[in-house]
């Protein structure tokens, strides 16, 4: 009871019929542009990431190739190398060296992956009587063929 004393009573003022006017007007405000531009800002975004991911796949791609590329070419200098330490074997036991010990000199550049111009050096400072141009030709993997001698032994043939 001692709250009923307390309390007010508030009379609101407008009648339905002003209720349904601003709720009509709330309703009818144009926010269609703003619909719009949110939908662009969504779409350009949209296709910006999508743009990103393109170009994040195009790069590891690039990547990819050249890593194989890089290894391509490791696996093409280590076949070049083995293929020219036999021809070095041969060269340095021609000269008149044993094979043990141009076996040892050649398995030693093979298994420590020298490059071309390490085994050049390391060949001239280890055996005198060979030149340059000599272990050069070791690593020189063109062929000259003579067609020539070719036809030849096809005719035997």
């Amino acid at each position: 009871d001692d709250y009923e004393d307390e309390l007010e009573y508030v009379e609101i003022k407008g009648s339905s019929e002003e209720v349904s006017n601003t709720k009509k007007l709330y309703m009818d405000n144009d926010y269609s542009d703003q619909i719009e531009n949110l939908n662009s800002v969504n779409q350009i975004a949209e296709v910006y990431n999508q743009q990103k991911s393109t170009i994040a796949q195009l790069i590891y791609q690039d990547i990819q190739k050249q890593v194989e590329s890089q290894q391509q070419q490791s696996n093409l200098n280590s076949a070049k190398t083995k293929l020219g330490s036999q021809k070095l074997l041969s060269l340095i036991v021609s000269k008149g060296n044993s094979r043990d010990e141009g076996y040892k000199f050649v398995q030693n550049i093979t298994q420590n992956n020298f490059s071309i111009d390490a085994i050049i050096e390391s060949t001239l400072s280890e055996f005198d009587d060979i030149s340059k141009d000599e272990i050069e030709n070791c690593f020189n993997l063109t062929t000259n063929i003579d067609s020539k001698i070719i036809e030849k032994k096809l005719k035997e043939l």
